[in-house]
């Protein structure tokens, strides 16, 4: 699990950017992103990703 609270406060209809990146020799680990207790987007990931959350 791991929790990052922004240092700033983004506007309700802002697009947040996120890169996760796959690990070299790692298996496809599972994701789940949640913000603000809902869930957004769950996946395993096999190569790096970049997600737009919609906030």
């Amino acid at each position: 699990t791991l929790t990052y609270t922004l240092p700033f406060k983004l506007a309700d209809t802002s697009v947040l950017p996120l890169m996760i990146q796959k690990q070299p020799g790692t298996n496809a680990n599972e994701y789940i992103i949640n913000v603000n207790g809902k869930k957004l987007q769950e996946f395993k990931l096999s190569a790096d990703k970049t997600l737009n959350l919609n906030l």
